[in-house]
Formats: C-alpha cells, structure tokens, sequence
C-alpha cells in the first residue's frame, strides 16, 4: 500500500474501498469486531480523502499507508479465515489484489533490469497510466474502477474454491498488464482517444450541417 501511495487520493480511495468489503464479509461471518474496525477506519479515510484528493491540501505519508496497508491485510484475515467461517480463505488476494500485483511487477521488473528491487523508478500502475496520456484524476478513478472489479469479483466468488479465486485473480493481473503491455509497445495514448472523439464530433456536426443546407437548396 504503501508502493501504491503515488497519486493524491489514490491509496486512501483503494484501502476505502478494500474496508468497505471487508465489513461486509465481516457480516456475512459474524465477526463483529473486525466489522467494526473496518467501519470505523473507512469514516477516518472518507473523511481523509476529503482533503486528500487532488490537489491535496493533506497527505498520508508513509507511515499513514503502511499503517492502512496493515490494517487492511489483517482484518481482510480476520474476516475471511476460521474454522466456521464459510468464505473463502483466498479472498484477501482479491481484495488486495491491486497492490500485491503492482508491487510484484515492479520488483520484478527492476531484478530483471539488474537494479535492487527496493529502488525508487517510476514503473508503478499510476506512473504508467500517466506515462499513457491519462490526467491525475483519470488515474486515480481508472484505478478505483479496477478496484471496484475486484471487489465484485470477491463478492460473488466468496463461496468458490481457493484455486478458482487464484486463477480468477492471475486472469485478471494478465488482463491489466497485459492491456498495458499492449499500450506500452503500440505507442497508444489517450490523447489519440480524444482527438478521434473531438473528430467524430466535428464530422458530425458538418454532416448535419451540410444536410441542412442540401434541404434548403432543393426546397
């Protein structure tokens, strides 16, 4: 979480997010302690992501996220593992599946490069979003929306069997950074995105125009 911690808003709106869940499974295994952590941390975020989002006038700093990143990898145990517990022990993987994904490639990909895995680079998910053409907030919100899936993707695969969770969390990772890759290479932006939009728009409009003056003329 605290690798995550990169854009303003971000690692605040993720772990709000992940604590949310982690209520909810907490419910559905009638732990009402970690329930009522969970609720209490997320009205601390929420009211932290009040100042937090971009431009932030207040910032977590690391021993904010690491604090976050704890309490959320070990309320999402406490929520999900037990002996009468009927979830699925693999469930933290889905709901801290963003961070432990980008920690994972980062560090891999500073080993394969021949740099120490704890050096600072700009190879995290924001960065690359960034790097793609996307503006500060359309990062961070395309990054909540990623956590939002994993998060409906917890809920409705909370009954399954551990390795169909692993499996569904490894498909999505190669979807994301596969999608990235993809970009990456292509030389894709999202600028390019815009400026067709903007075209069609246009194109459309001298379309509807040029009709008009057509049925003035034959008129």
């Amino acid at each position: 979480m605290n690798l995550a911690d990169g854009l303003d808003g971000l690692a605040g709106g993720m772990v709000l997010l992940c604590l949310c869940a982690i209520s909810l499974f907490a419910v559905a295994s009638g732990n009402a302690t970690v329930t009522a952590i969970a609720l209490i941390e997320a009205g601390a975020v929420l009211g932290f992501l009040r100042f937090n989002t971009h431009p932030a006038r207040v910032f977590m700093g690391d021993s904010g996220s690491q604090m976050l990143g704890f309490s959320v990898g070990a309320l999402a145990l406490l929520a999900t593992q037990g002996e009468t517990c009927a979830l699925s022990a693999a469930l933290p993987l889905l709901l801290l599946g963003l961070p432990i994904m980008d920690t994972l490639t980062v560090m891999m990909t500073r080993i394969h490069a021949g740099r120490s895995p704890f050096s600072a680079d700009k190879t995290h998910l924001h960065h690359r979003l960034l790097a793609l053409g996307f503006a500060h907030r359309e990062a961070v919100l395309l990054i909540y929306l990623l956590q939002v899936c994993l998060v409906l993707l917890a809920y409705f695969l909370r009954f399954e069997l551990d390795s169909e969770i692993i499996l569904a969390f490894c498909v999505f990772a190669a979807g994301v950074l596969g999608s990235l890759r993809w970009a990456t290479v292509s030389g894709w932006r999202l600028g390019q995105l815009h400026s067709s939009a903007e075209s069609a728009v246009i194109s459309t409009a001298f379309m509807r125009q040029s009709g008009s003056h057509l049925s003035l003329s034959v008129s």
